[in-house]
């Protein structure tokens, strides 16, 4: 279990250092880059050399996986959580049940707030004050108090 946590990623493995491109590369320059790599390691033009036929497949499933969109996403979610299982035993999880991580990370929100909702947030306030003194309270009369009224409140009748 300790291995699980403490190996480190195989560079070898990356698809994207296969391809030699990075995630921001779109369709096309995957598919660019993988164009010249295949003519490189082709195994036709390759015949004596045992290992190009494995870095030829290895080439082929990363171009596979990362020209198709569904699967590019699954990929990235996978090289992004920094799971040190591979990408292959990660793959035939996902496939009999959809994993559970319990993490989040939370949106970037702006260092600097927009002017604009602070004006929007100080109208209000105005709105607000204004609605208030609209309303009248029944503790409140716009007669001033008279004599007898006085008198009753002070205990005098």
């Amino acid at each position: 279990m300790d291995a699980l946590f403490t190996s480190q990623p195989n560079k070898s493995d990356d698809y994207y250092t296969i391809l030699g491109c990075n995630e921001l590369s779109n369709k096309d320059q995957i598919q660019a880059e993988y164009r010249i790599r295949a003519l490189r390691l082709h195994p036709d033009k390759n015949q004596d050399d045992p290992n190009t036929m494995d870095q030829f497949k290895q080439l082929q499933e990363a171009k596979e996986i990362l020209s198709d969109d569904v699967k590019r996403k699954a990929y990235d979610h996978w090289r992004n959580s920094h799971i040190t299982i591979s990408w292959k035993t990660w793959q035939s999880i996902t496939e009999r049940s959809q994993p559970t991580f319990h993490w989040i990370v939370t949106k970037k929100e702006p260092m600097i707030e927009s002017v604009q909702m602070n004006n929007k947030e100080e109208e209000k306030e105005e709105t607000m004050d204004k609605n208030v003194e609209k309303i009248k309270s029944p503790w409140k009369s716009a007669e001033p108090a008279n004599d007898y009224l006085r008198k009753f409140r002070n205990y005098e009748i």
